[in-house]
């Protein structure tokens, strides 16, 4: 299949199925910015209503700027990879400071920018401003390694994609190339059994002709680390100790006090050899990230004097916040989790 009659076939096939996705149909380089960096390792029906809330509280780069980045990350909860939500921040105030109200159209100042990549800088630039810079995003890729029969994804596989494509968009809009490309590897295009009787390129996909649709591109193996983390969570009456993450996962969020499984129990017994706090453990909780299973174990350590209270806080530098106002705070999903379980546990007056 020569290369116009493939994006022929593809764009007749994205012209009678495109999706309606909030984003579509914008040329604004903020609207697209923000839509591609949520799309990144997420899948879009999780991204659609956060880029509605993103959008109507952050309508453009000056409001990103001018907030608060605990306030970006509050908006960004759920869904993970927080160094996009502070990249993003980043970006923006760095942008405004230079007195620019949207995104450069070049791919070299884009790159310089904080967070944004290769894939990244080729959407804006095709979607936003109509240049042909092809998007050879995981979704691009996992079509033309089936459809050329390419058992790795390498230089040379890239080159050859980038000037197909390329040559493509000599008779379609850039961005509205990339928009095809990137739906048919989002929807019918899948790694696990993809949807090949739907796909319009089907009669000439040499991993389906020979097939090896299942196995290329190869199945990702990863090992996975089991750890035990056990949480403290002081409390007095409705008063809750929280800190904020300095590094690591989840950095700029804010979590509870943390131990290895064997440390948090030792501590735990200390506690209980004082008397001076009721000790409720909660429901255990279940963290996957990267290559790990955190199995999180929160204790609420409800304190009788206030002065005990403080004087831990003190030590341990964690922060009393009151309970009604830990929605205001960010944290990581399954640490939101717990918070709305601290408050059910509060409300129902276990607290001293």
């Amino acid at each position: 299949m020569e290369g116009r009659c493939f994006f022929n076939r593809l764009m007749h096939w994205f012209s009678r199925n495109r999706r309606n996705d909030p984003w579509n149909g914008t040329d604004d380089p903020y609207t697209v910015w923000i839509s591609e960096v949520m799309l990144q390792q997420t899948v879009v029906s999780a991204v659609k209503p956060y880029f509605e809330a993103w959008m109507g509280r952050f309508p453009t780069l000056f409001h990103v700027a001018s907030s608060p980045e605990e306030e970006v990350l509050r908006m960004w909860e759920g869904l993970g990879y927080y160094s996009r939500a502070r990249n993003i921040h980043k970006t923006a105030r760095i942008l405004t400071s230079e007195g620019r109200r949207s995104l450069p159209s070049t791919y070299k100042e884009l790159r310089s920018l904080p967070g944004i990549g290769d894939n990244t800088a080729r959407a804006v630039l095709s979607l936003a401003f109509g240049q042909k810079y092809p998007v050879l995003d995981a979704n691009v890729r996992k079509i033309f390694m089936r459809f050329f029969l390419e058992e790795e994804w390498s230089k040379e596989t890239a080159s050859r994609v980038d000037l197909f494509v390329r040559e493509g968009m000599e008779g379609y809009p850039p961005g509205r190339v990339n928009e095809a490309l990137m739906q048919l590897g989002q929807a019918v295009c899948l790694r696990k059994r993809p949807r090949c009787p739907d796909c319009p390129l089907v009669s000439r996909c040499q991993a389906r002709l020979s097939g090896r649709e299942d196995s290329i591109p190869p199945p990702l193996i990863r090992d996975v680390t089991g750890k035990k983390t056990v949480l403290l969570i002081p409390v007095w009456n409705r008063e809750v100790g929280i800190l904020r993450k300095r590094e690591g996962i989840g950095r700029g969020l804010w979590t509870f006090l943390n131990f290895s499984y064997e440390e948090g129990r030792v501590v735990l017994s200390r506690l209980e050899e004082k008397g001076r706090t009721d000790i409720l453990p909660m429901t255990r909780q279940i963290h996957t990230y990267t290559r790990f299973r955190d199995e999180l174990f929160p204790y609420l350590i409800c304190f009788r004097k206030k002065e005990d209270f403080k004087t831990l806080a003190q030590e341990l530098d964690f922060q009393p916040v009151d309970m009604d106002k830990l929605d205001t705070y960010p944290f990581l999903t399954v640490y939101r989790k717990i918070t709305e379980e601290i408050k059910t546990l509060l409300t129902g007056d276990i607290s001293r």
